[in-house]
C-alpha cells in the first residue's frame, strides 16, 4: 500500500459497521455488494445483535475484532455516527466511509460534521464522505456501497469523482460501456478531496481519464498539483463544474456544504492546465468514453456534407467560448471528443 489514499480505496481488511442479515437494508446491501465485487480480503461485520451474518463471524464492536483493520464503513444513524468515529479510531482503522449527512437537529457547535472531521485529522483517518454514496473501484474488487445495484465488476481505465449522489448514480450504474477503474461518490470531503482522489487515480496504471462533476475545490493546492501530474502523464482532465451561476452556487451550497467560487477563476485554471470544461453530464460521459478507448483518436479532419456542418461549427464556436484552451499533447483528442458531441446535436 504504496499510496496514502490505498487503505480507503484498496483496503485488504474491512469492517461493516451496522451489518445485519436482513435482506434489502443498507446493513445487508454491503454486505452483498463488497461480494458481488469479487473481493479477496477479510470481512468483519460489526453488530452486537447478531453473532453470525451470512457466512461471517459478526463482532459486537470494533474493540473486539482481533485486529486492527485498513477500513471501516459506516452505516450509522447520524445520531451514532460521532461515537461509531470515534470507536474506528480507537480501534487503529486506518480509514473510514461515511454514508450519512452528519445533520442534527438543534445540533451544538461546532456541529457533527466539523467535529468528526477534526476527529479524523487528529487521528489521520482518511474519510470518504460523509452524505455520499461510497467507491467502486474496480480495478481492485472493492465496493463500498450501501445499496444494491445491478452494476457489473467490469474494470476499464475511467476514474470518475463526483460531488453530486444522482451524477455519480447516472454514470457508475448505467452504460455497460462505461468501464471504471474508479468511481467516486466524494460527498462533503470532510477529510479527503477530490484532488487526493484524483492523485490517488493517476498512480494507477489503468486509468486513461479522469472526470470530475464539482461543486467546488476544497483543497486548491492539492487540486493545481494533480492537474500539473495529470498534464505531466498525458492523462486527459474532463470536467464539469457545476455552482456556475448565483442559483446553482446557492444549491451546492445547501446540497454538500461547498462554496461555488469565481467562475471565471474556475475557467482561467482549467485554461491553464489544458482541463476539457463541457456543459452537460451526457457532455462528460460522451468525452470520458472516447478517451477511455484502447487507442486514441488520430490527428485529422472531420468531413460533413449539408447543412449540419453549420450546426456543429456553431456549436464548436459556442464550446470556445466557455472551455479553455488544451493541451496540445492531446488537443487533437479533446477536439475529437467535441466533435463527437456535436455530431449528435
Amino acid at each position: 500500500m504504496s499510496h496514502r489514499l490505498a487503505p480507503l480505496l484498496a483496503p485488504r481488511s474491512i469492517a461493516f459497521i451496522g451489518a445485519g442479515p436482513r435482506p434489502d437494508t443498507p446493513g445487508n446491501d454491503m454486505l452483498r455488494m463488497i461480494a458481488k465485487a469479487g473481493f479477496t480480503g477479510e470481512i468483519y461485520p460489526v453488530n452486537p445483535k447478531y453473532e453470525r451474518i451470512q457466512e461471517h463471524q459478526c463482532w459486537s464492536s470494533m474493540a473486539a475484532l482481533p485486529k486492527s483493520v485498513d477500513l471501516a464503513i459506516l452505516s450509522v444513524a447520524n445520531v451514532r455516527l460521532e461515537e461509531a468515529v470515534k470507536e474506528a479510531i480507537a480501534a487503529k482503522a486506518r480509514a473510514a466511509v461515511i454514508f450519512a449527512s452528519g445533520y442534527l437537529e438543534n445540533d451544538t457547535h461546532p456541529p457533527l460534521t466539523k467535529r468528526i472531521a477534526r476527529l479524523a485529522r487528529e487521528a489521520g483517518l482518511q474519510i470518504c464522505g460523509g452524505n455520499c454514496m461510497g467507491f467502486y473501484n474496480d480495478a481492485a474488487r472493492v465496493w463500498a456501497s450501501a445499496f444494491a445495484t445491478e452494476r457489473e465488476p467490469l474494470a476499464g481505465g475511467i476514474t470518475f469523482i463526483s460531488h453530486a449522489g444522482s451524477a455519480f448514480g447516472a454514470l457508475a450504474h448505467n452504460d455497460p460501456r462505461f468501464r471504471f477503474n474508479l468511481a467516486i461518490s466524494a460527498g462533503q470531503e470532510l477529510t479527503t478531496t477530490a484532488a487526493d482522489y484524483m492523485d490517488y487515480a493517476l498512480d494507477q496504471p489503468e486509468t486513461r481519464v479522469i472526470g470530475l462533476f464539482l461543486e467546488e475545490v476544497r483543497d486548491p493546492r492539492g487540486f493545481v498539483a494533480a492537474l500539473e501530474k495529470a498534464a505531466m502523464k498525458a492523462v486527459p482532465v474532463v470536467v464539469l463544474k457545476v455552482g456556475r451561476t448565483e442559483a446553482s452556487a446557492a444549491l451546492a451550497v445547501s446540497h454538500s456544504g461547498a462554496i461555488a467560487g469565481n467562475d471565471a477563476a474556475y475557467r482561467a485554471l482549467f485554461d491553464r492546465y489544458g482541463v476539457l470544461q463541457v456543459d452537460t453530464l451526457d457532455e462528460l460521459a460522451t468525452s470520458l468514453l472516447l478517451f477511455a478507448q484502447p487507442r486514441r483518436a488520430a490527428k485529422g479532419g472531420l468531413v460533413a456534407i449539408g447543412g449540419l456542418r453549420r450546426r456543429a461549427g456553431d456549436d464548436r464556436r459556442s464550446r470556445r467560448q466557455c472551455r479553455g484552451s488544451l493541451r496540445q499533447d492531446w488537443s487533437d483528442h479533446c477536439v475529437a471528443s467535441c466533435r463527437a458531441v456535436g455530431a449528435r446535436a
